[in-house]
């Protein structure tokens, strides 16, 4: 959805909104609506500035199908694996959205195996399969599947994977995790190694076989993080910003010797510190300004915007206190600056006003602005 800002200069006081919904790919030059029309403006005059909201809606088509990273995923699972064991697999990504983005996934054949589609505190879908009853070796070696991932368009589009599995022989127990959910939080911008937690499962079986060995699932943020794939340590690996992701969740997986896996999430909070500075963008600007301007008249509006959140992305604006003007908030992220009192030119013809925005972190961060407003002259004077 864009947001577009149209500033109009109108008779009345009077401030408007109006929403196209247009098609993806819209040849370019087609007409989308008539704003004036559409806003009822009527007279074009000098003032005041008026603010007014265009809301842009970009409809969607389905032009893509599911795609998967591999063609082919192998395993190898020993056969005294027991029923209802889960095994991460590859998701398939839909750049569509709504209706015609990823929606289900398949699974054939589905003697031994199914899907367990499930979703992310984002909403995006992750697929795991689950075994259903258990193998034997000796009946067959080997399995060959085929993982079709579709998506909801009319019509209906898909992508599929090919799933290799190699059973094992003995073997019978495998990893558990000690929790099912793990949680830590870190602040954002922590240096690389800095220890976020670590995750531990335990095998019943003894000697190599009972040897676990940790590593993230496919498709998690392995730039971002590491894990010590011997003590299931986690630490940080990469640039973490809060104003990016504000939370990660990733999917640990332990495997033993022969074949056994098991699964665990992990959800790390971002906790975000001060490390943007305000930002102020001028609109617009209106130099020179007649001297025999009333107080009120709008000079400038701008944008005031801080990245950060919380306290942290709070702002106060103000210029000089003995300035001949003043800047008030107009709406969210947006100011005016306006004549506060009489100007006259014969005095001074020219002002340099600065803008001044700080946030409240600790420590704070401010940003400076100068504009240069010339005003013109008028008749006010006899010989």
């Amino acid at each position: 959805l864009q947001l577009l800002i149209l500033c109009i200069c109108v008779a009345d006081d009077v401030y408007g909104q109006v929403r196209y919904s247009i098609p993806e790919e819209m040849v370019k030059g087609s007409f989308v609506g008539n704003i004036a029309q559409d806003l009822g403006l009527d007279i074009i005059l000098d003032n005041p500035m008026e603010l007014h909201r265009i809301d842009m809606e970009i409809l969607d088509i389905n032009d893509h199908a599911p795609v998967f990273n591999k063609k082919d995923i192998f395993f190898e699972i020993s056969e005294s694996v027991h029923s209802g064991a889960i095994f991460s697999l590859d998701t398939a990504k839909d750049p569509d959205v709504g209706t015609n983005s990823l929606q289900t996934y398949r699974l054939h054949p589905a003697d031994h195996f199914n899907v367990k589609i499930l979703s992310r505190l984002d909403g995006t879908k992750y697929v795991e399969m689950v075994l259903q009853t258990t193998l034997d070796r000796e009946k067959q070696e080997e399995h060959k599947l085929v993982l079709t991932a579709y998506d909801g368009g009319n019509p209906q589009k898909s992508g599929s994977i090919s799933i290799n599995i190699l059973v094992l022989d003995v073997n019978d127990n495998g990893p558990i995790f000690l929790q099912t959910v793990y949680k830590a939080s870190i602040l954002e911008n922590s240096a690389k190694g800095t220890r976020v937690l670590q995750v531990s499962a335990v095998d019943a079986d003894k000697g190599t076989n009972g040897e676990v060995t940790y590593s993230f699932s496919r498709g998690s943020l392995s730039d971002l993080f590491d894990i010590n794939t011997h003590t299931g340590e986690i630490t940080v690996g990469g640039l973490i910003d809060f104003e990016s992701t504000k939370q990660y969740e990733i999917n640990v997986e332990a495997k033993d010797r022969g074949g056994f896996t098991n699964s665990s999430k992990v959800i790390i909070d971002i906790i975000d510190v001060n490390d943007n500075a305000p930002v102020i963008t001028l609109m617009s600007f209106s130099s020179p300004v007649p001297e025999d301007s009333i107080p009120g008249t709008v000079i400038a509006m701008l944008n005031i915007k801080d990245l950060d959140s919380g306290k942290n992305g709070h702002l106060k604006c103000f210029i000089r206190p003995d300035s001949p003007f003043q800047i008030k908030q107009s709406s969210s992220n947006f100011y005016i600056l306006t004549t506060d009192h009489v100007l006259d030119r014969e005095k001074i013809s020219e002002y340099n006003i600065t803008i001044t925005a700080v946030d409240e972190g600790s420590p704070p961060y401010s940003t400076n602005k100068t504009v240069t407003l010339k005003l013109s002259d008028v008749n006010d004077n006899a010989p």
